[in-house]
């Protein structure tokens, strides 16, 4: 990074006068970006180090929404402390010295800055890299540690599918519920006429239950009990 000889760390009046691009965009917290995308995750999480673009930060694990711009003008707590050390030394914060002090959560491809005491690195780093680098080239965190949460994309699909099988349907609707574990029930069929449920589906189960709502959804109406004695009294009259 080419950084020029004089360093201004006075950031604040720095964007009065000229404000970047990004100082408008939103810090999404990370609640609000989950729950937009309906998004669900699987038990296990990765824990890395990684060299991660700025501009690849999207929010932040905090309740409410703030700008770039909020968080430099006091919207984190611990952001006048932050903006003193750098004062005092800049070079330490355009060199990537800090960075390791930092944790990120990764969704995909999306990264939100973690609450620990340190949120503030990347946000002065973004702002004093863009007001002191001579090139256009991307300005990343170095050596930053990430906890990457995996999107249980299976589940998701099948959801989408069964959601997708009962809208044709007026006599049933299912209740969810996300499960980790393949032994344990999921999904409740509920019968629309009497309001209560006639089936429960294991996770393991959820590819059965889709196959039935293709080809014999009004099977689902009745009670397990139902159907097992059905199915033997069939079975007799075979014999």
């Amino acid at each position: 990074m080419s950084i020029k000889s004089v360093i201004r760390t006075d950031l604040v009046s720095l964007c009065d006068h000229q404000p970047p691009l990004f100082a408008l965009e939103p810090l999404v917290p990370l609640s609000d970006y989950v729950e937009a995308n309906n998004l669900l995750f699987a038990n296990d999480t990765n824990r890395l180090v990684e060299n991660v673009p700025l501009s690849a930060i999207v929010g932040m694990n905090k309740s409410h929404v703030i700008t770039w711009d909020d968080a430099l003008r006091g919207g984190l707590t611990s952001m006048s402390r932050a903006l003193a050390q750098m004062s005092k030394n800049p070079q330490h914060y355009l060199s990537g010295e800090v960075d390791h002090g930092c944790i990120l959560i990764k969704i995909g491809v999306a990264y939100f800055i973690e609450c620990n005491g340190n949120e503030c690195i990347p946000i002065v780093k973004r702002f004093l890299a863009h007001f002191h680098q001579q090139d256009s080239s991307e300005v990343f965190l170095q050596n930053v540690q990430v906890i990457e949460h995996k999107v249980d994309s299976v589940f998701l699909s099948q959801m989408h599918s069964i959601y997708e099988l009962c809208q044709a349907r007026t006599d049933l609707f299912v209740d969810v519920t996300h499960r980790h574990d393949d032994a344990l029930p999921c999904v409740s069929v509920y019968s629309s006429r009497s309001g209560k449920p006639t089936r429960l589906f294991k996770r393991s189960q959820l590819h059965e239950l889709i196959h039935t709502l293709e080809h014999n959804p009004k099977h689902l109406l009745k009670p397990l009990w139902l159907s097992r004695v059905l199915a033997r009294l069939q079975t007799l009259q075979r014999v």
